[in-house]
C-alpha cells in the first residue's frame, strides 16, 4: 500500500511539473515541429498528405495523425494541443516504472519507485512533453512493447506477444528507427524458450517469433499498401534514410542545394532513389568516411548541448526563465549525468535475472546506437532508450542505498554478513520476508547464492567480463558529455539567472533602483537581447522613454534577427507618435511578417485605442489570429484563420460599444459564410458575402478581445482562411 502511495505521489508530482513548463507562453516551433504541425493541419483540412509531395523525406505517420488528433480535440489550439502529449509523458513515468520491475531481481518495489521518480523529475521528459515531436509517443509505444515481452517471459501466453508485435508496430510507425530491434526480439525469444523450456517441438520453437512477426506486420501494412498504391512503388514505412545517407555522408553539395533538388522531385519513391545513389556514389568515393564519421556521431549522441528543444522558449533567441535555467541545470544535465553513470551497473543488478531480458534491452541500446553514429545522431535520439538507462538507474541506486545502509548499520560486516549477524528480530524478519516474496525463479534460478548465482566463483570470469564492459560503456558516454559540456554557457547562465531573478523580485515589490542595478549586472554577466528589454521595459514603466528607447536599440543590435527587440522599440515609437520610425521597426530585419503578428499579439500589451486600419503596418499587438497583409481590390486587408482577435476598447466608460467593421468573405463556390463577433459572453452572428460591407453592432466595453469565428477554406498556398477584415472601430 505505501508503494502504491508512494507511486501516485510522484505520478501527481511528474503532471505537475509538466504543467508549470506548459504553462509558459506558447513556444515557438523549431526543427521537426515544424513539419509535423504542417502535416497534422493539412490531415485535418483534408489535404491528407500531400505536404510530402514536396518535402525532403516521407516522414512516418503515426505522430502526425497523433497531432492532427490532437488538434481537433483542442479546437484548433496549438497550445492545449500539448496536453494529451502531456498525459502520455505521465503515462510514461508509469510504464517506466512497471519496466524496472520487470528488471528487479527481487520483490522489493523501490528500485522502481527510484526509476519513476528520476523519469518524473528528469526535465527533458518535461518539456519533451510540451514539444510538437514524436519522441514522447515513440518512448511510450516502445516501453509498452518491451513490458509486454516481459509479461510474456514469465506467462508464456502468446497474446503478450501479439501485444509486443503491435506495439513495436505501432513504435515503428512513429519512428522506423525501431525496425532494427525486431531480430534481436525475434532472436531472444528463440534463445528463452531452447534455454528455459527445453523446447525442442519446432513448431512451438518458432510460434512466439511468428506471432510477433505477423503482428508487427499487420501494424505496419495498412502504410506500406498506402504508400505502394499512392507512389507507384513501395515504401516500407519512411525515407529518412536515404535522405540521411546523402545530407550527412560529407556531400559535395551545400545542405540548401541538397533540399532544392529533393524537392524538386515529387515522388517520394524517385526521391529516395536519388538520394540514395548520391550517396552510395559519395560513400564509393571516399569509404573510410564511414569509419571517420564515427567519433562525432558518438559524440553528439551523448553532449549536452544549449539548442531549442532544451527549454520551452517563445523564440529561439529568448532567454529560458531564470528559474527554468537552474532547474535545467540539475533536472536535466545533472541527473542526466546521474542516470548514464548509474546505468552500467544497474545493468550488472539487473542480470541476476538470468533471463536474457535486461541483455535484450542493452543490446537494444548497443544496436540503435551502433546504427545511429553510422547514419545521424543528435542529443534527443537519446530518447529512443532513455527508458532504458532511467530503469537501469534507479536498480544501481537503489544498491548503492542498501549498500549505504547496511555498512552504516554493520560497518565491520557489510554485505558479507550471514543472516546470523543479523543483531535485531525485526531485522531478520525483514530480511526473511524479502526472500520469501521474491517472484519465482527461472529454471536455473537466482537467488543469494550458489551454483545459479551469477556472481557464484565459477561465473566470476563472465561477471568480470560483465563489469569490464559496464565500465567501458560508461567512459565512452561519460567522455564526451563531460569533455563537451558547455562549462561557459551554464556559468554565464547562472550568473544571468540570478540577477535577473533578483531584478523581477525588486521591481514587482516597486523597488525600481534595485532592480535597475540587478539587471545591469545580468547585462554584465551575459549581455542578451532579453536583458537589455528588461532594462527598457522597468524604464518605460517608469516614464523615462528616451532611456528605454535606447535600451531597447541596445537589445535590437544585440540580436537583429530577434523579433522581441523590434516589437517593443516599435510599440513604443507607436506609442510616441512615431509612426514612420515604428512601421520601420516593426519591419525587423530578417523577419517574416507572420512572425510579427503572432509575437506582438502575445506578448505586447499596447495602449487602448478605439480605430484600427488592419494591415497598415501599426497594427501588431492588436490583431492575432491573421495573415500578413493583401492588397485586394485596392484595400489593404489581412485573412483571418478562422479564429481571429482584435483589441479594441473605450477608457471613459463601461457603457455598450458600437463596433463597426469593414468586412469581406470571398469564397472559391461563392457560398455565404457565418461570422461570430464575440466578447466575454456576448456574441453576435452574421452572415457575409464575397462584396465588401461595413458591419455595425453592440458590443460590451472591457479588456476582452473581440473574437471573430468563421469557417476556412484552404487556399493553394496551405493557408486556412476565414474573412478579410479591413478596418475596426469601436465609439458610441
Amino acid at each position: 500500500m505505501q508503494s502504491k502511495f508512494l507511486l501516485a505521489f510522484i505520478l501527481v508530482g511528474a503532471l505537475a511539473w509538466r504543467l508549470v513548463l506548459w504553462a509558459q507562453p506558447l513556444h515557438a516551433p523549431a526543427n521537426d515541429e515544424i513539419e509535423y504541425l504542417q502535416v497534422a493541419r493539412d490531415l485535418l483540412a483534408g489535404r491528407g498528405w500531400s505536404f510530402y509531395e514536396q518535402w525532403r523525406w516521407l516522414r512516418a505517420p503515426l505522430y502526425p495523425l497523433w497531432l492532427a488528433g490532437s488538434l481537433w480535440l483542442a479546437d484548433g489550439d496549438l497550445h492545449r494541443a500539448a496536453l494529451p502529449n502531456l498525459a502520455l509523458s505521465v503515462v510514461l513515468v508509469g510504464l517506466i516504472y512497471r519496466l524496472t520491475r520487470a528488471l528487479t531481481p527481487t520483490a522489493t518495489r523501490r528500485p522502481a519507485l527510484l526509476a519513476a521518480a528520476l523519469a518524473a523529475a528528469l526535465q527533458t521528459y518535461a518539456t519533451f512533453a510540451s514539444l510538437y515531436m514524436s519522441e514522447t509517443l515513440f518512448s511510450t509505444l516502445f516501453t509498452a512493447g518491451l513490458l509486454s515481452l516481459a509479461a510474456w517471459r514469465r506467462r508464456g501466453r502468446l497474446r503478450y506477444i501479439a501485444l509486443a508485435g503491435c506495439c513495436l508496430g505501432l513504435a515503428c510507425l512513429t519512428r522506423s528507427a525501431a525496425q532494427v530491434f525486431l531480430p534481436l526480439v525475434a532472436l531472444w525469444l528463440l534463445w528463452w524458450q531452447i534455454r528455459f523450456q527445453a523446447q525442442k517441438n519446432i513448431l512451438r520453437l518458432l510460434m512466439p517469433p511468428l506471432v510477433l512477426a505477423a503482428t508487427f506486420v499487420a501494424v505496419i501494412s495498412p502504410w506500406t499498401l498506402r504508400n505502394c498504391r499512392a507512389y507507384g512503388s513501395c515504401i516500407l514505412i519512411e525515407t529518412g534514410g536515404a535522405y540521411n545517407l546523402w545530407a550527412f555522408y560529407e556531400p559535395r553539395e551545400s545542405l540548401e542545394t541538397i533540399h532544392q533538388v529533393l524537392e524538386a522531385i515529387p515522388n517520394p519513391v524517385d526521391r529516395a532513389a536519388e538520394a540514395r545513389m548520391r550517396g552510395m556514389a559519395r560513400l564509393r568515393e571516399d569509404p573510410l568516411m564511414l569509419v571517420r564519421r564515427i567519433p562525432a556521431q558518438w559524440n553528439n549522441l551523448w553532449v549536452v548541448k544549449p539548442i531549442q528543444d532544451r527549454f520551452l522558449l517563445p523564440n529561439d533567441y529568448s532567454d529560458p526563465p531564470p528559474t527554468f535555467f537552474m532547474t535545467a541545470l540539475l533536472l536535466d544535465d545533472l541527473l542526466y549525468l546521474v542516470i548514464l553513470c548509474a546505468a552500467p551497473f544497474g545493468l550488472l543488478v539487473a542480470l541476476r535475472q538470468r533471463d536474457g531480458f535486461a541483455l535484450l534491452l542493452a543490446l537494444w541500446v548497443v544496436a540503435f546506437s551502433a546504427a545511429g553514429v553510422l547514419t545521424h545522431t543528435e542529443g534527443r535520439y537519446r530518447h529512443f532508450f532513455f527508458m532504458i538507462l532511467i530503469a537501469l538507474a534507479g536498480l544501481a541506486l537503489d544498491a548503492l542505498l542498501r549498500t549505504i545502509r547496511m555498512n552504516v548499520r554493520h560497518p565491520a560486516e557489510g554485505y558479507g554478513r550471514t543472516d546470523k549477524s543479523c543483531v535485531a528480530a525485526n531485522e531478520c524478519k525483514r530480511t526473511q520476508r524479502i526472500a520469501t516474496s521474491s517472484p519465482p525463479l527461472p529454471p536455473r534460478g537466482r537467488g543469494a547464492g550458489g551454483e545459479g548465482h551469477p556472481w557464484h566463483p565459477n561465473h566470476l570470469p563472465v561477471a568480470l567480463s560483465f563489469i569490464t564492459l559496464a565500465t567501458t560503456a560508461l567512459l565512452l558516454a561519460l567522455l564526451p558529455a563531460l569533455s563537451y559540456y558547455p562549462w561557459d554557457w551554464a556559468q554565464r547562465g547562472v550568473m544571468r539567472s540570478f540577477y535577473r531573478e533578483l531584478g523581477d523580485r525588486h521591481a514587482a515589490a516597486g523597488r525600481t533602483t534595485e532592480a535597475a542595478a540587478a539587471y545591469e549586472r545580468a547585462v554584465m554577466a551575459d549581455a542578451t537581447p532579453d536583458g537589455w528589454l528588461a532594462l527598457g521595459d522597468l524604464a518605460r514603466r517608469t516614464g523615462d522613454l528616451e532611456a528605454a528607447e535606447r535600451f531597447y536599440r541596445s537589445a535590437h543590435a544585440e540580436r537583429p534577427p530577434y523579433v522581441a527587440p523590434s516589437a517593443s522599440l516599435g510599440d513604443l515609437l507607436r506609442e510616441l507618435g512615431r509612426n514612420d520610425e515604428a512601421q520601420h521597426a516593426f519591419q525587423g530585419v530578417y523577419l517574416r511578417e507572420q512572425q510579427m503578428l503572432d509575437w506582438s499579439y502575445q506578448m505586447l500589451d499596447p495602449a487602448p485605442r478605439t480605430q484600427l486600419d488592419v494591415g497598415s503596418g501599426l497594427d501588431f499587438g492588436y490583431v492575432g489570429g491573421f495573415y500578413p497583409a493583401e492588397a485586394l481590390a485596392g484595400l489593404t486587408s489581412r485573412w483571418s484563420n478562422g479564429r481571429a482577435a482584435l483589441r479594441l476598447s473605450a477608457t471613459t466608460s463601461s457603457d455598450p460599444l458600437v463596433l463597426r467593421m469593414h468586412l469581406a468573405a470571398p469564397r472559391p463556390n461563392g457560398t455565404p459564410v457565418p461570422l461570430s463577433l464575440c466578447r466575454a459572453d456576448h456574441c453576435t452572428h452574421l452572415i457575409l458575402s464575397g462584396e465588401w460591407r461595413v458591419v455595425q453592432i453592440l458590443i460590451p466595453n472591457g479588456p476582452d478581445a473581440i473574437e471573430l469565428h468563421s469557417p476556412t477554406f484552404a487556399a493553394p498556398d496551405r493557408r486556412d482562411l476565414g474573412v478579410l477584415l479591413d478596418w475596426a472601430e469601436v465609439g458610441r
